[in-house]
């Protein structure tokens, strides 16, 4: 049809929930939900096509399996997800063949516009007795490359993200329960771009920022992390490399740096308070904070106020 004319694809989800299982003990590697899912999608058939993606859901949880299980698991799949990886490569290059192997160049002459409304999302991490909560409440996101300076082989994007308040919560029975909230904060990220192909700018914004330590607590922090990593070294010794190219790609990636034109910092009501011990009311301890702090950097010069900090 002659002209210029936009498809649409729009799809809705009540609720559904995705999993990966092991194929030997059937168990959970992890488990998603989510609610009330709207997604559209809308592409402008132009000379430089625009893609315009919206997406919005009210409830979002993922649930991981223990680390220990998860190790075991997937070290007896390991044999399947090596041939399911080389399968989905014989694939991969299939369809690039078939298309006549142009299917980058498209991707560099795209304009998009990404817009994106997240109620509420749950990160839920068990290891071994000690369960580690994430929360994000209230995400809106907003950005794009499509403006009216694009050029073809400009990379760079604007817009925004903002998180009302982000929560990391640490429960284990030997923890008091009114102390499990540990980090408790809100963001806010910008980003724009004054010339086509010069560099960006960027502002970080938060109107809070609270942490609460222990001691009972940054042991079984530390022990964590410990534990995760000898789970890590043991399946390093033992598992079978099932990415051949991966090596390759992790060298490529790290050549590129992250370069800004400008970046501007603005920290409001921070506060990291240390409790000397917990389970008695007046609950001693120190608060090293401060009331709002200011920096900016650019073009190799920076500036830092820090206003009313307090011990």
């Amino acid at each position: 049809s002659s002209g210029h004319e936009n498809m649409e694809l729009v799809l809705g989800f009540l609720e559904y929930d995705v999993y990966l299982k092991s194929q030997l003990s059937s168990e959970q590697f992890f488990k998603f939900s989510s609610t009330d899912l709207q997604f559209k999608c809308e592409v402008a058939d132009e000379v430089v096509p625009v893609v315009e993606v919206q997406i919005s859901t009210s409830l979002m949880k993922l649930t991981l399996c223990e680390p220990r299980r998860a190790l075991h698991n997937l070290l007896q799949d390991e044999q399947t997800l090596v041939e399911s990886v080389d399968h989905i490569q014989k694939l991969w290059n299939f369809l690039r063949s078939a298309s006549g192997g142009n299917d980058r160049s498209p991707s560099r002459n795209t304009r998009w516009a990404l817009d994106a409304n997240l109620k509420y999302f749950g990160l839920l991490v068990p290891v071994s007795s000690i369960c580690y909560i994430f929360e994000l409440h209230s995400l809106f996101a907003s950005l794009t490359n499509a403006n009216e300076q694009y050029e073809e082989y400009d990379r760079h994007f604007s817009g925004q993200i903002v998180v009302e308040s982000c929560y990391l919560l640490v429960k284990e029975l030997s923890l008091p329960a009114n102390l499990s909230k540990v980090l408790d904060f809100s963001i806010r990220f910008l980003t724009s771009q004054k010339v086509p192909n010069s560099l960006q700018s960027y502002q970080i914004e938060s109107s809070y920022f609270r942490l609460c330590l222990f001691p009972e607590l940054l042991v079984d922090i530390l022990w964590s992390v410990h534990y995760l990593q000898s789970l890590l070294n043991h399946f390093k010794k033992h598992h079978t490399p099932w990415l051949p190219y991966s090596s390759n790609k992790t060298a490529k990636s790290g050549e590129s740096t992250l370069d800004f034109r400008s970046i501007h910092i603005l920290s409001y009501n921070f506060c990291v308070g240390w409790l000397f011990e917990v389970g008695d009311n007046s609950e001693p301890g120190l608060i090293l904070g401060y009331d709002r702090l200011f920096s900016a950097y650019e073009k190799h010069f920076g500036k830092l106020t820090l206003i009313d900090g307090y011990l």
